[in-house]
């Protein structure tokens, strides 16, 4: 479980470099330095999701759980781009496109964490 964790961390910090040069490369009229907070926020959603996979994929309700989870995830994501759209007057294409490609990237590393789990507690079995 803990290389769960290290990947989600390493995905974070390759998500914030990347993030950083694409600020050194667009105009500052797309972007804002508050959009850095976007991949530790799906970090930390993520830690909670390795959590969860830890807990209850050993009680048989995984699809309950995981559904719960994704509705979850969707509504607080929905909810802070509507909080964003509404208060701040700047730099929506900016935020709705790396609050966009977090989300891509994050779903890809959870969807990969949850079918590695999957595999190797088969092989244990």
């Amino acid at each position: 479980m803990k290389k769960y964790y290290q990947i989600v961390v390493v995905l974070t910090l390759i998500t914030e470099i990347i993030f950083f040069l694409i600020r050194k490369k667009l105009p500052s009229l797309y972007w804002d330095d508050s959009f850095l907070v976007i991949p530790p926020f799906f970090m930390g959603v993520e830690i909670l999701y390795c959590l969860l996979v830890r807990r209850y994929s050993e009680k048989g309700n995984k699809v309950n759980w995981y559904m719960i989870y994704k509705m979850s995830k969707i509504m607080v994501s929905l909810i802070i781009l509507g909080l964003y759209m509404y208060l701040v007057n700047i730099s929506r294409i900016g935020f709705l496109l790396i609050f966009g490609l977090s989300y891509l990237i994050f779903l890809f590393a959870e969807t990969w964490i949850f079918l590695d789990y999957q595999k190797h507690k088969k092989e244990i079995l």
